[in-house]
């Protein structure tokens, strides 16, 4: 391979104002950065610190890694809500970061933070900083929602003191218009407890005062995103710091070659397992190979024989490109890709769905994921490139855990997709998780299990796999 030049500075937005920096410590998050003395930005809060409250959240907005070239037009951009506290800083090379502070003050607040306090959905407000930037990135991402998407948006987010039934009203109240109950007349001056307000009973003011408003965001008066990102070209990025150092590659050759030359270095997506280990050590050790911005690892495609996944695809994206193909292709086919899109859904929280990606989560090897759970049971199997071949080694997903977090990847080996066969009519595939909530939580068990039936309804094949009761995702063997 042709000597590449990794470039040592990070450049990004904060706040639509451009940021450059030299010598970036590779375990600085971004939430250090955001609330250290130079930026003084402390309104992003420090909570949990391992990617489970949400009150660190942040907007993310940048174009999409694809294989090809892409237009460079505003219609692509993706606004996300990630946690702070386990982002790591050089990670948002080429992004535009929004913060609480960005988007509105005391003097102006935003829409989103108006209503917020309109429908009394904040208590102490240690958390409140955080609801709105997820409301606030998901509106950004989704004009259309209907009051169910509004509803689910803030999984990531947890509040301790207010309750939830006033928060998720606020969220509710920027639905479409046309998802809205239309109030009458009569109710226009009433508030939420409709005929109980003390307006309708005594015709005096009491204590209410009118309905909150309800409105949709008018994407037309945000900011718009830094022109010159919509140029940006990501480049290769090498960062060192005391005890680690940190490698941002842009295509498939540099990364092989950097596995192939830092054997024992640490492939990371999304950070997000690596930021709750470091919570832990309070620091990161080693090398870190970042997989984010390499085109060939960001495939989303399906053609006649099934689906296939890059491994740096986040979970939130397949969730959505998982839900298309259930809209266009037929139930049979699409049996085990159901099952697995459930299995997105109720993974952790939207921040981390957000970040964390496919291949992170195979890496990890967690014998409680049961997203690799429908990927047993549905016979998927493995794409994994290497420098020394030409030609990828297909393995069956099922195969890939040879110990407790280990996997069966050589020194230079890298997981280039995850391929899921089509279902068919014979096909009956279910996934369950059992946890002690749904959202937002380790499942304690979870499982998918497929069954393949003859015409007279003999078994003739099928998987059932168990996730959370050993090392590895457990099939049935009898």
């Amino acid at each position: 391979m042709d000597y590449v030049p990794y470039v040592t500075s990070l450049e990004f937005y904060l706040n639509t104002k451009r940021v450059q920096l030299d010598n970036v410590s590779p375990d600085t998050t971004l939430l250090q950065f955001l609330r250290s003395s130079d930026t003084r930005l402390t309104g992003t809060k420090l909570g949990c610190g391992e990617g489970g409250c949400g009150a660190c959240t942040v907007m993310v907005s940048s174009l999409p890694c694809h294989p090809g070239p892409l237009p460079a037009s505003p219609d692509l951009i993706q606004h996300t809500a990630v946690n702070a506290c386990i982002t790591l800083l050089v990670s948002i090379a080429g992004m535009s970061i929004t913060t609480i502070e960005g988007l509105g003050t005391i003097q102006r607040p935003h829409l989103v933070q108006s209503r917020m306090a309109q429908y009394n959905a904040s208590q102490c407000g240690f958390c409140t900083p955080g609801m709105v930037m997820s409301l606030y990135a998901y509106l950004r991402s989704h004009p259309h929602a209907t009051q169910e998407d509004l509803a689910t948006c803030l999984d990531g987010n947890l509040c301790r003191c207010t309750g939830y039934r006033s928060i998720i009203d606020a969220a509710k109240s920027f639905a479409q218009q046309d998802d809205l109950p239309t109030p009458s007349d009569d109710d226009n001056n009433l508030c939420e407890r409709g005929e109980a307000c003390c307006m309708a009973r005594d015709n005096t003011r009491g204590t209410c005062g009118p309905r909150p408003p309800i409105a949709p965001l008018d994407l037309t008066l945000e900011p718009l995103f830094p022109p010159s990102l919509l140029k940006h070209t990501p480049q290769p990025l090498h960062f060192k710091g005391p005890s680690c150092e940190y490698f941002r590659p842009v295509t498939m050759e540099q990364l092989c070659e950097l596995k192939k030359a830092h054997h024992h270095a640490r492939l990371v997506g999304g950070y997000t397992a690596l930021g709750l280990e470091r919570k832990k050590t309070l620091r990161m050790e080693g090398t870190y190979i970042s997989t984010g911005h390499v085109a060939d690892l960001n495939i989303l495609e399906y053609d006649d024989e099934g689906v296939t996944i890059g491994a740096a695809v986040t979970l939130t994206r397949i969730q959505g490109f998982l839900e298309e193909i259930t809209k266009q292709r037929s139930i049979d086919q699409t049996k085990t890709v159901a099952a697995l899109h459930q299995q997105i859904e109720h993974f952790t929280s939207r921040q981390v769905r957000n970040a964390g990606t496919l291949g992170g989560n195979l890496g990890n090897a967690s014998p409680t994921s049961g997203i690799i759970a429908a990927m047993v049971a549905g016979r998927a199997n493995l794409r994994i490139a290497s420098s020394s071949s030409s030609t990828p080694r297909i393995l069956p997903v099922a195969s890939l855990f040879v110990g407790y977090h280990k996997i069966d990847l050589g020194p230079d080996e890298v997981i280039q997709s995850v391929h899921i066969p089509w279902t068919t009519s014979s096909d009956h595939v279910i996934a369950f998780k059992q946890a002690r909530r749904r959202d937002n939580d380790q499942a304690i068990v979870g499982c998918c299990l497929r069954l393949t039936l003859s015409s007279d309804m003999i078994v003739r094949d099928g998987c059932l796999a168990y996730a959370g009761m050993s090392w590895r995702v457990a099939c049935a063997s009898q």
